[in-house]
């Protein structure tokens, strides 16, 4: 039986590593050679993550002079002063800042004591990557200079609750940018950020950018359509949920947010993702792009279409794709991807119709880890079957290694895809599928299931 003192040492620290640092003391009895590293190995205490805000000073200090990250979540009021103190004492060698609050039932001037806060993030920051701050409901305007106007290697922020009425020169390399779009106010209003109205002034070197309690596109990008970052690429609006600010109304529509969308720049995006979009939204996005090559469901409740120009857009419990299909924007599509439970009513009738698109030569069916063929209808009284006329090829992708047997595919053929009118024998390609010899041997001869040739790929077609 090995003896502890006979582990290599990096495979103690690495073992230990796995422990937050709060629960690490428990295993110094466990051995010497576990003492001993707990006690002098700094780099088990460079991921901080939730300790006792009473503990955070000791933990930054036995980290010594490394380089740290450090996730706290505040809820007691008392704790806030000394928790924003003690981070400032060792901003210069924190890499990744990330604090929120829970403000409820703090008194009213602990609630709006931003001084703590601010002091904090006037700090300097010459190795902050990503900082992340969420005020807790409160909101707080910051009147000063950010990091000291010195963050070099800042690359992400994630701001909620925190305006920025002024740009900022710590921000300028900042490549991802997460936060809230409006506040709200009273009678039912929303309030813009400054910094999310002026984009391209504060973020100049973005890249992705995700917006959430978005309410209305106007009101972000201004009355004179604020242009959006040169470099931006990847672009996700959430719109706000009811339930979210209860007394606001968002009165959007498709006609309301296409024209500051467009005037700003944001649809020529490569990937752009709009979470429950108002109606007509979808089909006005899509007719000002290029030509749309292929649908994809594979993703929950979101609908996928891209372009000949290998452009994105991802849409969320969308209610109106089936005007997508009225419009003929769909009509030159040539691809189908379906990888999903299809449980929603608009999904079910969208899908009916995009099956009758008349240029879909190739379809592309996923199979879960089971070997069950997917699409699944649900509700169950569902029975629709996809009529092709032009399919080439039909492709199976699933796991490495799952097995398609001859019923799996009987009953893909059967209850989802009807090729009956279809002009050609298609090709059956597998991606990552397996078909037994007997079943092979079953599907060569049978009368329904006909293709053209059975090409196997040993990788899925999709990969994590």
């Amino acid at each position: 039986m090995a003896v502890f003192s006979d582990f290599p040492t990096e495979l103690v620290g690495s073992t230990l590593a796995y422990f937050p640092p709060q629960d690490l003391w428990q295993y110094r009895l466990v051995s010497r050679v576990f003492d001993a590293e707990i006690q002098t190995n700094p780099r088990l205490y460079t991921d901080i993550d939730n300790v006792p805000v009473n503990q955070l000073g000791r933990f930054l200090n036995l980290s010594l002079a490394l380089v740290v990250s450090v996730n706290m979540y505040c809820t007691e009021e008392e704790e806030y002063e000394i928790l924003c103190t003690t981070l400032a004492l060792h901003m210069s060698r924190i890499s990744k800042l990330v604090i929120s609050f829970d403000r409820d039932g703090w008194s009213a001037e602990a609630f709006s004591n931003a001084a703590p806060l601010v002091d904090l993030l006037s700090m300097r920051a010459p190795v902050l990557r990503h900082l992340q701050i969420n005020t807790g409901l409160y909101y707080m305007e910051f009147h000063g200079r950010l990091l000291d106007d010195y963050a070099p290697h800042l690359r992400r922020v994630q701001l909620d609750g925190l305006e920025l009425p002024t740009p900022h020169p710590a921000l300028v390399h900042v490549e991802h940018f997460t936060g809230q779009a409006e506040w709200p106010t009273t009678l039912g209003e929303t309030h813009a950020f400054t910094h999310i109205e002026n984009l391209a002034t504060y973020f100049p070197s973005l890249l992705k950018l995700e917006l959430y309690d978005f309410v209305s596109a106007a009101s972000i990008f201004g009355e004179e359509w604020q242009p959006c970052p040169p470099r931006l690429e990847t672009l996700h609006i959430e719109y706000l949920e009811d339930d979210n600010f209860p007394n606001v109304n968002s009165t959007e529509t498709g006609d309301s947010a296409i024209g500051p969308l467009l005037d700003s720049g944001c649809t020529r995006v490569k990937e752009l993702t709009i979470m429950r979009p108002p109606d007509d939204l979808i089909s006005l996005l899509l007719l000002g792009a290029e030509e749309i090559d292929s649908v994809i469901l594979d993703k929950p409740n979101c609908v996928t279409f891209k372009t000949i120009k290998k452009r994105v857009f991802n849409f969320y419990d969308a209610s109106d794709l089936e005007d997508t299909v009225a419009t003929f924007i769909l009509r030159p599509m040539r691809c189908l991807v379906v990888g999903r439970q299809i449980s929603r009513e608009c999904e079910y009738f969208f899908l009916e119709r995009l099956a009758q698109m008349p240029h879909i030569d190739t379809v592309t069916i996923l199979m879960e880890n089971g070997g069950r063929i997917l699409p699944k209808w649900a509700p169950v009284r569902h029975r629709l079957r996809m009529r092709f006329t032009a399919l080439s090829e039909l492709h199976i992708t699933g796991e490495r290694g799952t097995k398609l047997h001859y019923a799996t595919l009987w009953d893909l053929l059967t209850r989802v895809i009807d090729l009956s009118a279809n002009s050609q024998l298609p090709t059956l390609v597998l991606h990552g599928v397996e078909i037994p010899a007997n079943d092979l041997s079953l599907l060569k001869r049978s009368q329904l299931a006909k293709f053209e040739n059975i090409i196997e790929i040993g990788a899925p077609l999709y990969e994590d």
